[in-house]
């Protein structure tokens, strides 16, 4: 208790503060609240916008680059087959294979992250990011249903009976 209206024999009108308690710990924990709320709703607004134009761009110059670069081990296993077929021996041969598999894998891993920019979040995503909006909702609530209290009022006009509390 961190003040009382007044002594015994005090006259209160109904909606006066009779009572004060200590709101320290709780006006800190509702910023907090309001904190995590705000988070989670700007979380949940970038999902549901999707991937930047520049992040589409960005997956975009990859899976071009990739692309090239598929072409390029493409001509080159083509190159070391003949060079192999002539007599000129297996290792440019197994080389250029090697750099044409991980083209192909990079070339995947491209078009798969472009088809991720184009498609949006997944429910899942969505529906976890409104679930953490509800849950910081009610957690506000709460918070804010104690702070609430934190001020005792007077219920009806009358006076003062006792006013002894501990004050802190």
């Amino acid at each position: 208790i961190v003040e009382v209206a007044g002594e015994a024999g005090t006259e209160v009108a109904a909606g006066d503060v009779i009572v004060l308690l200590d709101a320290g710990a709780i006006v800190l924990e509702a910023q907090g609240a309001r904190s995590e709320l705000q988070a989670a709703e700007l979380d949940l607004e970038a999902l549901l916008a999707g991937a930047r134009a520049e992040e589409r761009g960005i997956a975009e110059a990859e899976l071009g680059a990739a692309g090239r670069e598929l072409a390029s081990t493409s001509a080159q296993v083509a190159t070391a087959r003949a060079r192999a077929r002539a007599g000129g021996g297996n290792e440019a041969l197994d080389a250029a294979l090697a750099a044409h598999a991980a083209a192909q894998t990079r070339y995947a891993t491209a078009e798969k992250a472009v088809a991720l920019t184009r498609s949006g979040p997944a429910e899942e995503s969505v529906a976890a990011a409104h679930a953490r909006v509800a849950a910081a909702t009610a957690n506000l609530a709460e918070v804010d249903a104690r702070l609430a209290k934190v001020e005792q009022r007077a219920p009806v006009d009358g006076v003062l009976v006792q006013a002894n509390a501990p004050l802190r």
